[in-house]
């Protein structure tokens, strides 16, 4: 670059103009451009060439790779890339295969169902009455219905709309109007497609975001360096028996385990534990998110688990963090 700028000056491209008194202008800044140009070269290299990495490295945050593998770093000499399956190898399961690979149609539904669950979640409290009556009422063949407003549903009618909306764009939701008379309500046309969505799958989407956003804050700030994530792992144990993780991630070499339940039972999440017993992760990298229960019946669910802790949505996040940094 320090080259073809000397020679495009010395060449007359860098036409001086009538007034000799703005030469001297020119050449200083023929001279400044030919000092950038030096240091550029310092830094990539005197042909322009920016070193490729070596293969095996990880990759960068912004970048996703297939199978829903994370691995996100900052300033990491070696790779993470394996850091999970060899942590299950070493317990004797094996990952069942992948799936095939999302259509781009495919991947843009899921990925409004994915703003679907992100609004949901951070919006629950205001949306939960409607959000209830839909789990309970919403099949493929139920698809019109009609919806009575509650007392605090006036309150948040805004957020009731917004939800009815992303209904409506990630494909659950064909039309709705609300109505005045008889009674207050919301009249609503389903199309039948992923009706089972708002049983349980948004709560594990949005975990999912969450944590991963979270992670990639933290690796943007310096506060981690690498990390490993995957979802919905199917597994084949030692006896033959077969499972599903949730949400299975490291952190460094530390490995977690987040499960979630919309609403469980005391039973269901000693099942939960039973599940996981073969994995071998401390109570204390274990968390399981629920999205009904109240704080003070969170508390009461971690006692039962003697240890292994529950938490409702207002303080996922947190608990969350707490849990990375004092992992063991």
């Amino acid at each position: 670059m320090k080259k073809i700028i000397a020679n495009i000056y010395e060449a007359g491209e860098f036409a001086e103009p009538a007034d000799p008194a703005f030469s001297g202008d020119l050449h200083r800044i023929a001279k400044a451009l030919e000092r950038i140009a030096t240091t550029l070269e310092k830094l990539t290299g005197e042909k322009g060439n920016i070193p490729v990495e070596a293969k095996g490295s990880l990759i960068k945050a912004e970048e996703p790779v297939n199978n829903g593998l994370k691995p996100l770093v900052q300033h990491a000499a070696t790779s993470m890339t394996d850091v999970l399956e060899d942590y299950l190898e070493q317990k004797g399961i094996k990952i069942k295969p992948f799936g095939e690979k999302p259509t781009p149609d495919e991947q843009a539904r899921r990925d409004k169902l994915n703003l679907l669950a992100l609004f949901l979640g951070n919006n629950l409290k205001e949306c939960m009455g409607l959000y209830q009556w839909l789990k309970s009422k919403l099949s493929s063949k139920n698809i019109n219905l009609t919806y009575l407003f509650k007392e605090a549903d006036s309150e948040n009618r805004e957020k009731i709309t917004n939800f009815c909306n992303y209904l409506k764009k990630a494909g659950l939701l064909k039309s709705f109007s609300f109505q005045v008379l008889p009674e207050n309500s919301i009249k609503l046309e389903f199309t039948g497609k992923d009706s089972s969505f708002l049983k349980g799958t948004w709560l594990e989407r949005f975990v999912e975001q969450k944590v991963r956003r979270l992670l990639k804050d933290a690796v943007t700030k310096g506060a981690l360096q690498q990390y490993q994530i995957r979802s919905n792992l199917k597994l084949s144990f030692k006896d033959n028996t077969e499972g599903e993780l949730d949400l299975f991630f490291a952190v460094g070499k530390k490995v977690f385990c987040i499960e979630v339940k919309t609403y469980p039972s005391s039973k269901d999440l000693k099942d939960v534990i039973n599940k996981l017993k073969p994995l071998g992760i401390n109570d204390r990298n274990i968390l399981i998110v629920t999205a009904e229960k109240s704080s003070e019946q969170c508390l009461k669910l971690t006692e039962v688990l003697d240890g292994v802790r529950v938490v409702g949505l207002a303080n996922f996040e947190e608990t969350l963090k707490t849990m990375i940094m004092s992992a063991s």
